[in-house]
């Protein structure tokens, strides 16, 4: 019912926006709703709305995070977005509505959720500028916790290669993501994905391992830590953040320990 209402109705905007919506909450957290939404080729559906409506907000918005919940933990989806333009359609819609913390918010869950685990997609994202991408909506909305948060998420899943992880140093990503656990000291959630990120710009990586360190990124994790010291995400994660900026530094090993890091881990 829902793919045949977006598909009589392509150019009614209400119609592609609550279509969208429809769709991401049948394929959250639900594997049989992923896999016959797909076979329906409602991938397809949503990106024709999109498409159709570039300049509505809400279209963008839910259509972004339907493609999310449709890649999240299913390989062969997220290979099916991708060679459907996906990608390329979640780009545009970030870029084509940067003020809008929604279209942010969810873009970068869509992104997190194609480049996870998944190589093609996470070289294609960057190549696409998807990178930049991400940092800019983290900067153009500092205040905005869900956007942090989601820009977080997506940025680790795009610094699994070492190419990456300098890309993302260059294009402002560590202190995007020190800025955002600055701002968002007291949110569980950003403090737990900025700390796995900033393990990821740091593993094997030595001069992100610096940048790291110079700009207070030490005291950041550890100051998350004392704040959530009940979260396992946040301990969890700000543990891997701290080995992984320790190893193989001796100059960091001196710094985390005088910082207190081995009394929070």
């Amino acid at each position: 019912a829902v793919l045949a209402a977006m598909r009589a109705h392509n150019t009614h905007a209400g119609v592609q926006e609550q279509g969208c919506w429809t769709l991401g909450q049948l394929a959250e957290n639900n594997y049989a709703n992923k896999i016959d939404i797909a076979a329906a080729e409602g991938i397809a559906a949503v990106l024709e709305g999109m498409r159709a409506h570039a300049s509505e907000v809400g279209v963008q918005q839910n259509g972004c995070s339907a493609l999310g919940n449709l890649a999240r933990n299913n390989d062969d989806i997220k290979v099916k977005v991708a060679a459907e333009g996906g990608i390329a359609a979640v780009l545009a819609a970030m870029r084509g509505h940067a003020p809008h913390t929604g279209v942010q918010e969810q873009g970068g869950w869509a992104l997190c959720n194609f480049a996870c685990k998944n190589d093609t997609n996470e070289v294609r994202i960057a190549a696409e500028g998807g990178i930049a991408v991400v940092v800019a909506a983290m900067r153009a909305h500092p205040f905005h916790a869900g956007v942090q948060e989601q820009g977080c998420l997506a940025l680790t899943n795009l610094v699994c290669h070492i190419d990456h992880q300098a890309k993302a140093a260059v294009e402002g990503g560590i202190a995007a993501v020190l800025a955002a656990m600055r701002a968002h000291n007291t949110h569980a959630g950003v403090q737990e994905q900025g700390c796995w990120t900033l393990g990821q710009l740091a593993e094997n990586n030595y001069a992100n391992k610096i940048d790291i360190a110079a700009a207070e990124g030490i005291a950041a994790v550890l100051e998350g830590m004392r704040a959530h010291a009940s979260e396992v995400g946040v301990q969890q994660n700000g543990c891997s953040a701290l080995g992984n900026l320790a190893r193989n530094n001796d100059d960091i090993k001196v710094k985390v320990a005088a910082e207190g890091g081995i009394a929070a881990v």
